[in-house]
């Protein structure tokens, strides 16, 4: 499936930063991560294969709100995977499936 939802408005703890949804973009080579931060504060994300290994990471300037940013998929097997979120103390995870 190639369509994508987005949320118009957040809901959630305005107090916290959270990942909204994960969706694979066109092809299923890059995913899409939409989440919200509730300030400026750099964030660092981190993707999981199901044994637990590290499979990309890197660091995201967010804007107060809702933010969206993308991460190659072309590179993992199919499989399932977990990313998060993590500003040092606080993190926010979220499964998905890569299927190419």
């Amino acid at each position: 499936d190639d369509s994508t939802t987005f949320i118009t408005e957040y809901d959630g703890d305005l107090n916290k930063f959270e990942i909204i949804s994960v969706s694979a973009l066109g092809n299923n080579q890059t995913a899409s991560l939409k989440y919200f931060s509730p300030n400026a504060k750099p964030l660092y994300i981190h993707v999981f294969d199901i044994c637990g290994k590290q499979v990309y990471t890197d660091k995201l300037m967010p804007k107060a709100g809702e933010n969206l940013c993308s991460f190659a998929t072309s590179r993992m097997g199919n499989g399932i995977y977990f990313v998060t979120l993590n500003d040092g103390k606080n993190k926010s995870s979220k499964k998905f499936i890569v299927q190419q």
